[in-house]
């Protein structure tokens, strides 16, 4: 192991160390008293998300479209993946399922007016097969909430309902 005299430190050092007639540490220092940049400090974990988080905001539509064309690229892998995400997460996935389900049946619940019940019942049993029954006033619209009575259903085809979603459609 070779060792070197560092002129500026006054230390013996290994010759690995060395970048010209003085050793790196050394070199380093002169060069940013000279310039006077600084050497980029480390990134911290707080530093580096907030840097994918700018980068992300600045560029998502580019990022967006990598991820789609990714996707098309690679059906069957999202498909397997997502199969496989639903088998493993059953027990995390029920609780979740649950609460919702129990949210919108207390929505239609407050949404009902008591005398109406048999009728709404007679709605749902006389509901065309393939056909689903919906809210033409949404129970959870984002501009109005409608009421669950026989005069605020209709039938509607999967697609239509899929499409409507909780929007009130123009008359």
């Amino acid at each position: 192991m070779e060792l070197r005299f560092c002129a500026v430190c006054e230390k013996n050092k290994k010759a690995c160390q060395f970048a010209t007639g003085i050793c790196k540490a050394c070199y380093k220092r002169k060069k940013q008293r000279a310039t006077g940049v600084k050497e980029r400090p480390k990134w911290t974990k707080e530093g580096r998300v907030n840097y994918h988080k700018r980068y992300y905001r600045n560029n998502k539509s580019i990022i967006c479209d990598r991820v789609s064309k990714w996707k098309e690229k690679n059906y069957d892998k999202v498909l397997k993946a997502a199969k496989e995400y639903r088998k493993n997460s059953k027990e995390v996935m029920r609780p979740k399922r649950r609460e919702l389900s129990a949210k919108r049946r207390a929505r239609k619940q407050s949404a009902t007016i008591g005398k109406f019940r048999k009728e709404l019942i007679d709605f749902y049993q006389k509901c065309p097969e393939g056909m689903h029954v919906d809210h033409i006033i949404p129970i959870a619209g984002k501009e109005v909430c409608g009421l669950h009575v026989p005069w605020n259903l209709q039938y509607l085809s999967p697609e239509e309902n899929r499409k409507k979603s909780n929007k009130v459609l123009p008359q």
